[in-house]
Order: C-alpha cells, then sequence, then structure tokens
C-alpha cells in the first residue's frame, strides 16, 4: 500500500528540519521561556508551507493522444497518507496557533515563577 505520492515523503523530513530550525533560533533568543517550543511549532509549519506553495503544489500538463488526437490532461500531485501537502500546512499553522495561546500563557518549563510568588507572600 502506498502513502506517499510524488514528493510527499518530503512533509516530515521538512516539519522536522523546521522545527529544528525554529528550537535553534528560539533558544538563542530566551531559552528559559517558553519560547523554543513554540518556535519549533512555527518552524515546523512555516516549512511545510514554504513546500507545499512551490514544490508541493498538483501540477497539470496537457497533452495530445496521437491515437485520437485529443486533450489528455496528466496531474502530479504530491501527497502524504493521501492528503495534500496544503492540508497538512494548515494542520500544523492551526496546532502551532494553539501551542502559541497555551504557552505562552504558561509559566516556565520547571514551573519557574511560581517559587517566587508564594516567597514574596511569607
Amino acid at each position: 500500500m502506498i502513502i506517499v505520492s510524488g514528493n510527499g515523503f518530503l512533509i516530515p523530513i521538512l516539519a522536522i528540519a523546521g522545527g529544528f530550525l525554529g528550537h535553534y533560533l528560539g533558544s538563542r533568543t530566551n531559552p528559559a521561556d517558553n519560547l523554543p517550543i513554540v518556535a519549533m511549532a512555527w518552524g515546523a509549519a512555516l516549512s511545510v508551507l514554504l513546500y507545499a506553495l512551490t514544490i508541493g503544489r498538483t501540477r497539470t500538463r496537457i497533452l495530445i493522444d496521437p491515437e485520437t488526437s485529443r486533450n489528455v490532461s496528466i496531474r502530479t500531485r504530491h501527497t502524504m497518507f493521501f492528503l495534500p501537502g496544503m492540508f497538512w500546512a494548515f494542520a500544523l499553522v492551526i496546532c502551532a496557533a494553539v501551542m502559541t495561546l497555551t504557552m505562552l500563557n504558561a509559566p516556565g518549563p520547571a514551573g519557574e515563577g511560581e517559587g517566587e510568588i508564594a516567597s514574596a507572600a511569607a
């Protein structure tokens, strides 16, 4: 059973590479915050979106059949799990947006702000 067609195998590879790049850039700015995780999600989402807009587009070639002299259209699709790259891009953008809203409002990775409030109140 074939689950990838065309260049669809690039979708997870680019998502992982974009996630690593986003995490690296996010940790360079403020590693003590939740920013590296959010940057990783946006890096993966934007790399797959860039793929879907460029390499992963469905292309249609119109050829002439020599026997019938009619036009024949050949479509080249780039899918993973039978879903096009734009679906994966939108799914990752929605996940990154949800992660941004939840992670930036949460305390730091080790629950950093909680001890300060308790010690200040005592």
